[in-house]
Formats: C-alpha cells, structure tokens, sequence
C-alpha cells in the first residue's frame, strides 16, 4: 500500500474521555486511528477534585496503540494532552500521585495566595492567576502529599508519557504555559517561582516545539508496539494540536475546539496583556502565540441533557431544530462547572432562566444550551479581538462537539463570522503532523494544505443578527445579577 519511501508518523491524543491515536502518511494523509475510552478513570475524590491514575492511563494508550497496523511502520511520534494537567514523578519517573487534571480546583486557597505576590500580579496580564494553574496545585502537593521530599520532577501529562515512552524528561513553552513560562525564551519567571516558594530544579526544562527529544526506548517499545529508536518529537497541549491540525499556523487565524469544555485560541504575533487578566497567551509554533483560553461551556451539559430525557445526542439535536432561535425566552448557562467568561466567577454555575410551560422540552433546552454555547464563545471572542488588536475573519471548529451542524450554525449566527467544520481531523492529527514536522522538516502550512478538508462552510444568518444581540445582553445581564450569590 505504502512505498518505500513514503513515511508515516503518529500523534497521540490524550483527552478528558479518550485516548486517541492517529497514523499519517506523507503520501496519503490520514491511513488510521483508534481510540481508547478513558473518560472512566477520572476520580473526583471530592466536589472540585479532578485526578486520574497515570499507570491505567498508560494502559489505555497501549491499547489504543495495538489497534493501529501500521505501528510498526512509524518514523517518529509526538504526543499532546491535558493543558495544566501535573503528576510529581521519582527518579524513575514512576507517579508518587494521581495525575491532578486541569478541571482540579482543589488549590483554591493556594490560588488566592499567590494572587498577593507582585511577581504574579505582573504577570496577570498574560496568565491570569487560577486554582487550575499549575503553581498552585504544586503549592497543594507540597503541602498535603506526605511523600512530597521524594518527587524529583513535576511532568505535565504528556511530558510523563514522553518520559515513560524515551527516558527523558523535557517539556514545551507551550505545555508549560500554565506553569509560567516565558512567553519568548526557553525558561520560567524566575521571580514567580521564588515568591511561591518552588524550586525550578523540580521543572523539567524547555526545548522548542518540534525538535527531536528523544528516542523510543527498548522497554518502550516492547510495552507498546512502537519500533526502538524512532525519534519523540516535542509537541503541544490537546488544544494546540487541534489548532495545528485545523492548519491554525498564521496570524488571524482562530480555532474552536468544542469538547467536553470549549477552547479558543487566535494565532497573534506579538502578545498585547489584558490588564483585566481575562485570557492567556501561550507559545506556538512559527514565532506565533495563541490568545485565548477555555471555557466551562462545551458538550457536558449536552451529554447530560441527553442522559435525563433519555435520548440520544442526534435526537436531541433533531427536536432542538424544531425549537426556534431564542428558545420562546428560555435562556441556558452551559458553564455547569464554573463561570468563566466574561471573567472568572467559579460559584456561578448552569441554571436555566424563563422557563414556562411551552418552552420546558428537551428540544428548547438543548437548543438554549447551543445558544449558550456560542454566547459564552463570542463574548470571549470579542474580548481577545478587542485586547490584541487582531480581527478573525473566520473560525475553524475541531473536537467532537464541531461534528454538531446545529451547533456550528448557531456560533455564525451568534459571532456573526463564517464557521469552517474541519474534517476527519483531531489533536492527534495535529500531533502526528507536529512528528512529520520534526523528522522531515517539512513546514506546518505545507501540511496543512496537505492534509487539511473542510467538511463545510457555514455561513451566519444575519436575519438573527439583533435576536442573538439582544439574547447575549440578557445572557450577560442575568451573569451579572446573580453574581453576589455565592454559597
């Protein structure tokens, strides 16, 4: 099927409810992918917990990598996850604890201290201090993981992969994002890390996003499939490498990735601070940097609508398109973990508003959190427009909830902007053209046209223009009102 001299390469995508993993082909594109569920090992131990065990995470990518024929075909990996995800690691790089996820707020109280240090405060601008970063939830381990004095090294989620996969324990600025680093240099805030009380001896070091890290290790490679000595190339977070494989690679250019939470990103090339701290800035590739962030909406509340009247996602969708835009009144909050946008208010969570008689169907509430969806994704989109000066002329969708054309219509209608839906496309694909990218040096937008099908182009229905205005006004409105309740 493959000549000699075509090479393939495979990303590894580890979500919140998978493991995915893809196979791409410099001739061909796209050849295979598996997946393994891993959506059951996450733990919430309490409330606002959110961890899951590292070995069994192991195990599921091994699984979803022995579904895959041309493993042994492959000439270099790269492997994304879970953005701000953390997991304290030996000498060995064996797991002292559970992987604490980017969902984890249990380093609340950590967060509110560090917020006082000016270092921090400097730095808001940029990466807006947060339970979910990854200082904090450090801060957390020290203080409450008794065998804290034997972790050598802190790994993001898919550095302790590469770890186990090539012995080497290295990071990206774009994994390490979360963990302030340097927007530009190979490093961290020194000053941060000093007035947290946090050794940097403990951070794995920084190397460029696309260079060779490593080398797959015999013990690797009898544990997963892979061929020994092919080379690890340095990759980026589950949300960055959906950005890569929409062909996200110039400025102005954005992607929305719908999962199980929302993530923007904008490709900017220079980084402007928001003195309100709403949005990150993370590396990216080509000099460029990402603005933006996710969001607490996404396909969560979707599920889980589903789940209560009984119905599948498609039948769900099918009654929401009989129910008209504006949902007869009802309003929806889909960030049911915690409020986000416009600015951070974690006690304000899903609630439903307006509802009567009429409008209290399965097909009006999962319309209502559709609308909510996009609502929550256009506010911060204007915000990051706003701040970094950058217009998009367009939004790109990935993840599973972009599968959704009711969804992707509603976010023109909503943004008033064209939607493209990208194709057979995930994080994986991002990471296996990342992987072609640091062994053969071919050039990501090179790829991209490659590679890259949009499924459709939506185009937004301007006669909804001043319903969806008027609909984002209320949505802000209630927000606001409910603001000062807290438990």
């Amino acid at each position: 099927m493959f000549g000699l001299a075509d090479e393939l390469f495979l990303g590894i995508d580890v979500g919140t409810k998978a493991v995915k993993a893809s196979i791409l082909s410099l001739e061909k594109g796209l050849i295979e992918s598996s997946k393994a569920p891993i959506y059951d090992l996450v733990e919430r131990p309490r409330p606002t917990w959110a961890q899951r065990n590292p070995d069994l995470l192991l195990e599921r990518i091994r699984k979803a990598l022995n579904r895959l024929k041309y493993l042994s075909r492959v000439s270099g990996v790269c492997v994304d996850a879970t953005s701000g995800s953390i997991v304290p690691v030996d000498k060995g790089f064996n797991p002292l604890y559970d992987i604490l996820l980017y969902s984890d707020f249990r380093a609340v109280k950590e967060a509110e201290e560090l917020s006082k240090c000016p270092a921090v405060k400097s730095f808001t601008s940029f990466l807006p201090m947060a339970p979910y970063l990854v200082l904090p939830k450090i801060i957390w381990l020290k203080r409450n993981l008794p065998c804290f004095n034997k972790v050598h090294m802190i790994l993001h989620e898919s550095d302790f992969i590469v770890a186990r996969l090539a012995g080497v324990a290295v990071t990206s600025p774009n994994v390490a994002g979360k963990a302030h680093a340097l927007l530009e240099g190979s490093g961290y805030h020194e000053d941060v890390y000093r007035e947290a009380g946090v050794s940097l001896s403990i951070m794995p070091p920084i190397r460029p996003i696309g260079e060779i890290v490593g080398y797959i290790t015999r013990e690797a490679s009898r544990k997963f499939g892979l061929p020994e000595g092919i080379p690890v190339v340095n990759g980026v977070t589950d949300a960055s490498a959906c950005d890569i494989a929409a062909g996200v690679v110039e400025p102005g250019q954005a992607n929305i990735t719908i999962g199980t939470t929302i993530t923007l990103h904008g490709a900017v090339d220079k980084p402007m601070p928001d003195a309100e701290g709403r949005f990150y800035y993370k590396a990216y590739v080509n000099r460029l940097f990402l603005a933006g962030g996710a969001m607490n909406a996404g396909t969560l509340p979707l599920d889980a609508v589903a789940r209560a009247f009984s119905i599948s996602l498609e039948k769900a969708t099918k009654l929401a398109e009989q129910a008209p835009p504006g949902c007869d009144g009802l309003i929806a909050q889909p960030e049911w973990t915690g409020t986000r946008v416009p600015k951070s208010r974690p006690w304000i969570k899903g609630f439903l508003a307006g509802i009567t008689e009429d409008n209290f169907t399965a097909g009006h509430i999962f319309r209502a959190l559709l609308e909510g969806n996009a609502i929550v994704v256009t506010v911060f989109l204007r915000i990051v427009e706003k701040v970094t000066g950058m217009s998009f002329a367009e939004l790109r969708a990935t993840g599973g909830g972009s599968r959704n054309d009711l969804q992707l219509q509603i976010l023109a209608d909503v943004s008033d902007k064209p939607v493209l839906a990208i194709g057979e496309i995930d994080g994986a694909v991002g990471s296996a053209m990342l992987a072609a990218y640091g062994v053969t040096g071919v050039r990501l937008s090179e790829l991209a046209i490659r590679f890259i099908k949009v499924r459709k182009f939506i185009m937004p229905d301007t006669s909804r223009r001043s319903l969806y205005d008027e609909l984002t006004r209320k949505f802000l409105g209630l927000v606001d009102a409910i603001a000062d309740i807290k438990p």
